[in-house]
């Protein structure tokens, strides 16, 4: 069995995938294959997710591009976790995941695959009352990560942060956020069924802060409620951004997700077992029987697992260190311990 140290060398090592080339026509189905491989799918794709992602490494292919993938995420770390505001391990299972799902496509397809991470800077202040020092520190270090994993990939598999403020003018993005969360105040219930505004609203609840930009900790349960709604409102006139939206679903790029539902994505696991998104979850090491896993988890649950004794922090050498205190250490719980 690895040690923990080879363990987190081997988050870093690039995959050598090596796979023989057929004819244009046997590569266009062999790229389909291993782009909806259900070794990374998590669910099934619906008539409309398949002809989307089949026109376009069609189209990718007609003009010999990268096969593009977006990742739409918060680009902030969850203010109840203990490695807010910067990312953990969590982030580092994620990219070594999706460059393993990524290898074997670049392998194959030597115009490659280009992976971006798109999101929209300074407004989860205004979404989630997180302080933009916070987010500003996560966006940092988060695209020093992405730039250590570049040096160690072939030429033609790139990752990279988009920013989707810069596909507006100016402040155009805050004129139509407030656009759409003033729709969304007129028309919340009649906009979706209430299985999905209570799924939103818990959201809210998880990620806005009590204590950041504005103190909201003296609310009474009623006030706060209100804010919990507001917040989800306003996630939702994030999310409902016409140039995100174009950028991630509607362009060249295959939108990949986390979560099963959206339409016209591809919904992947963020780890080799998680399904949290990993910005609000924290990275730990599963060690079962003779391996180690990846594993992203919530706050509670993190802290359960340490109530009861299997959790240990263990110093590990990586070159991150010099990017967060997070990797000074990592988690690893122990489940043979709890069996």
């Amino acid at each position: 069995m690895k040690t923990i140290q080879e363990f987190v060398a081997s988050q870093f090592d690039a995959l050598n995938c090596k796979t023989s080339i057929g004819t244009p026509g046997e590569l266009n189905k062999h790229l389909y294959s291993l782009i909806v491989s259900s070794d990374f799918r998590r669910t099934a794709l619906d008539s409309d997710s398949i002809n989307d992602i089949q026109n376009k490494i069609k189209q990718q292919m007609s003009e010999a591009k990268p096969i593009s993938f977006s990742i739409p995420f918060g680009a902030y770390k969850n203010w109840r976790l203990r490695s807010y505001p910067e990312p953990d391990w969590a982030e580092v299972f994620n990219i070594n995941h999706l460059i393993s799902y990524a290898m074997p496509i670049a392998a194959i397809y030597s115009p490659g695959v280009l992976i971006q991470y798109s999101f929209t800077d300074e407004v989860m202040d205004v979404v989630s009352n997180l302080p933009r020092d916070s987010q500003n520190s996560y966006v940092v270090a988060f695209e020093k990560i992405l730039m250590y994993f570049q040096k160690r990939l072939p030429d033609n598999l790139r990752l990279r942060m988009v920013k989707i403020n810069d596909f507006y003018s100016a402040d155009d993005y805050r004129t139509e956020l407030q656009q759409n969360y003033e729709f969304n105040v007129q028309n919340w219930e009649s906009k979706y069924p209430k299985n999905i505004r209570d799924y939103k609203i818990e959201s809210a609840r998880h990620n806005l802060v009590l204590n950041g930009v504005k103190d909201l900790t003296k609310m009474s349960s009623s006030e706060l409620e209100n804010m919990y709604l507001q917040s989800a409102m306003r996630c939702d006139a994030l999310d409902c951004l016409k140039k995100r939206r174009d950028f991630n679903k509607y362009s060249n790029n295959i939108q990949i997700v986390f979560v099963r539902g959206p339409t016209l994505s591809l919904h992947l696991g963020v780890c080799e077992t998680g399904s949290m998104h990993f910005w609000v979850g924290s990275g730990i090491v599963e060690e079962r029987q003779t391996r180690y896993l990846q594993r992203i988890l919530s706050q509670p649950k993190f802290e359960s697992l340490e109530q009861a004794g299997g959790v240990s922090l263990v110093e590990v050498e990586n070159d991150l260190k010099s990017v967060s205190r997070n990797y000074d250490c990592i988690p690893v719980w122990n489940n043979n311990l709890l069996k």
